[in-house]
């Protein structure tokens, strides 16, 4: 299928609803009024509600390219881009909604292939990391923080051990940065398993963020990916990694 407008899912009203750009639709339809003479009467004809229907896009967000004062801009639903569609009254419109049907029976197919107990995870996902995410980002914070103690502990340490006295038959073992390393990442480890056992189902990013590490760092996501199996079942799914705790043996 052919891409004639560009639909994006956006937060309109209290959902998220596949949207369209109103510039975009006032081109596919070929109208050759201007566009600000066009959207007004169609948004008043219709009896749309703002915040419901469409968002009004501040023109003090943006600049006109022409110069001038910047230019109002509309994001339609996409019940609304359909609706005016159908009003055109011409083949252009008529092709522009049968287009927008088509998408709009897409992307309920993707939404059907979810499996059910996949949705229901998600959906209880966004709950459990309201109430923790808060908390975890903290405890991924003072991982750090600890690490850095970690290692200054160990400087002063070998600091000492240099200026003992060879009568004092006293020999300071300082943890050597491997035994550090592994502490650090036992650390991380058993901080991820609570994670995953707390939100089953949680995606790699969310994961991270929650763990309060930047998502593209490549530490974690080895760590994350050598543990497979071992601490957590991973289930690819529309190019995501849903973590699932493993069952005790």
């Amino acid at each position: 299928m052919n891409q004639i407008i560009e639909v994006i899912p956006r937060e309109i009203g209290t959902s998220e609803v596949n949207s369209v750009d109103a510039r975009e639709l006032h081109t596919a339809l070929g109208v050759k009024k201007k566009f600000a003479d066009w959207i007004s009467p169609k948004l008043k004809d219709t009896m749309l509600d703002e915040g419901v229907d469409y968002l009004v896009v501040n023109p003090q967000e943006g600049k006109n390219p022409k110069g001038g004062r910047p230019t109002t801009n509309y994001i339609l639903t996409l019940d609304t881009a359909k609706h005016i569609a159908m009003m055109s009254r011409t083949a252009k419109g008529k092709e522009v909604r049968a287009y927008f049907i088509e998408v709009e029976r897409q992307s309920t197919e993707r939404k059907g292939d979810i499996p059910a107990p996949v949705l229901d995870v998600l959906g209880q996902l966004t709950t459990a990391m309201q109430s923790v995410g808060e908390g975890m980002q903290v405890m991924g914070r003072s991982l750090n923080t600890l690490s850095d103690n970690m290692e200054k502990m160990q400087s002063r340490v070998e600091a000492l051990e240099g200026k003992a006295t060879t009568t004092t038959n006293i020999h300071i073992m300082p943890p050597t940065r491997s035994q550090i390393e592994a502490k650090r990442t036992s650390i991380r480890l058993q901080m991820l398993k609570n994670l995953v056992e707390i939100n089953p189902g949680i995606n790699q990013s969310q994961l991270m963020g929650l763990a309060g590490y930047r998502r593209d760092d490549k530490s974690i996501r080895k760590l994350l990916k050598e543990m497979q199996g071992v601490l957590w079942e991973v289930l690819p799914y529309l190019n995501q990694y849903l973590y699932y705790p493993m069952e005790a043996e």
